[in-house]
């Protein structure tokens, strides 16, 4: 019988019940979300995903294309949100252009320059691991990019103590090298690891290796960049010390949930809802007193701190609620602020970084008389459009302001240039 894939039910009897497939994940056995999915290694699986998103992409761009294109123009105008990440990069709503997925050439070729146009996109070349060489100061990794050596390249020769050609993905004779791709991946995920504030656990998912092993090669990393190292530990006490962290341009991103303490201690009881603080007295009441004194305190952080069991925790928690005692564990929120210290000011100084360079090509004068207009932002990659007799010159000066916008990083920026007429087409080959 034919199974309607747009029905969970009926994909989780395909999958787990006709086809016998393992649950990747044990706490939900019946589960067909995408990250469930993704870690599933059947055909299958591949055939869902693929249906999900081409359904996605009908429903919510190509469906409304006739609805949101501006009939004189031929144009769709979205919404830029200055702020639309935590971090400060731009978000796009109504509709979100930023959220057009990069891979799929047909729907982004449906974007076309105006009659005797093209559009020219440009993006960093690694923005956020070239922000990060830069922010942690690490000698070894600014010393990659000023050689114009591939940083994870780089970083797996020294964290394996191997030759850097024995960690490329292709050997000079152009063959492929499965254990130089290996190592590559795995310096690349440390990398990333570290700029999206990333642990271990979800590193070792990215590389689908043991955690164990994730950790041997974090530690190689960590051992093998030192100021990388400092760099994620002077963030996090950063955040500590001020309640906020910085971008290479000043801009803060306040963390106050680092400033938490790992506790807090409040009496269940209190005092009456009727109490009158200028005609009663506290202590006439038995309730106890407003505050849990420090010596009870420190008696139950003492305990909890030798704990690591969630459980035994919880244990802990009702024996102190049975004594009056509530005890508020402030350690998830710690936790999720510390993964965004370092995160807050790698992805924050790049979003600093490309409105920069959108603010040197909004003012260029030389830019204006050759007819370009900014189009479009994509996080990394900025998108405009210029009469096609002027491309040359209009894709020399665009790649020159994004590199100007990073001059006074320690470490060269590097910017690749395409035109093209439509979004995502091939390359057109301009005249010299």
């Amino acid at each position: 019988y034919p199974i309607n894939i747009s029905s969970p039910a009926q994909i989780a009897i395909l999958l787990y019940d006709v086809l016998g497939i393992e649950p990747p994940d044990k706490s939900k056995p019946r589960g067909t979300g995408e990250e469930i999915l993704q870690k599933i290694d059947h055909p299958m699986a591949e055939i869902i995903l693929e249906y999900r998103g081409i359904t996605k992409l009908l429903s919510t761009y190509i469906e409304k294309m006739p609805t949101i294109t501006n009939p004189k123009t031929y144009r769709i105008h979205t919404s830029f949100n200055q702020m639309g990440a935590d971090t400060g990069r731009f978000s796009s709503s109504d509709p979100n252009m930023q959220n057009i997925p990069s891979h799929n050439d047909e729907i982004r070729k449906m974007f076309r320059a105006s009659e005797g146009h093209v559009l020219l996109s440009s993006d960093y070349s690694a923005q956020e691991p070239r922000l990060t060489a830069h922010m942690s100061g690490d000698e070894k990794m600014i010393a990659a990019y000023k050689a114009g050596k591939d940083l994870y390249v780089e970083i797996a020769s020294i964290a394996y103590n191997l030759p850097y050609d024995e960690c490329k993905e292709f050997r000079e004779d152009g063959t492929r090298n499965p254990d130089g791709k290996e190592r590559r991946n795995a310096a690349k995920a440390i990398v990333l690891g570290v700029c999206y504030g990333k642990g271990v656990p979800a590193i070792a998912e990215d590389l689908g290796v043991p955690r164990k092993k994730a950790q041997e090669i974090y530690d190689k990393v960590m051992v093998s960049f030192p100021g990388l190292k400092q760099f994620m530990e002077d963030s996090e006490n950063m955040a500590r010390d001020y309640g906020f962290v910085t971008t290479v341009w000043g801009r803060k991103r306040r963390l106050p949930n680092m400033q938490l303490e790992p506790y807090e201690f409040t009496y269940i009881g209190g005092v009456p809802k009727d109490f009158d603080p200028l005609f009663d007295d506290e202590d006439e009441f038995d309730d106890g007193p407003l505050e849990v004194d420090e010596a009870t305190k420190q008696r139950y952080i003492n305990v909890l701190n030798r704990t690591y069991s969630r459980k035994e925790k919880e244990v802990i928690k009702a024996k102190a609620k049975n004594e009056g005692i509530l005890i508020k564990d402030n350690g998830g929120y710690i936790a999720e602020a510390t993964r965004q210290c370092v995160n807050s000011r790698i992805q924050g100084s790049a979003a600093d970084q490309t409105k920069l360079a959108m603010i040197l090509i909004g003012n260029d004068k030389k830019l204006k008389e050759l007819g370009f207009r900014l189009l479009l932002t994509v996080h990394d990659e900025l998108i405009g459009e210029c009469p096609k007799k002027n491309a040359k010159e209009v894709a020399e000066r665009f790649a020159h302001l994004m590199v100007e916008a990073a001059k006074d990083l320690s470490v060269p920026s590097k910017c690749d240039v395409e035109v093209t007429e439509c979004w995502y087409g091939e390359p057109l080959q301009l005249d010299e």
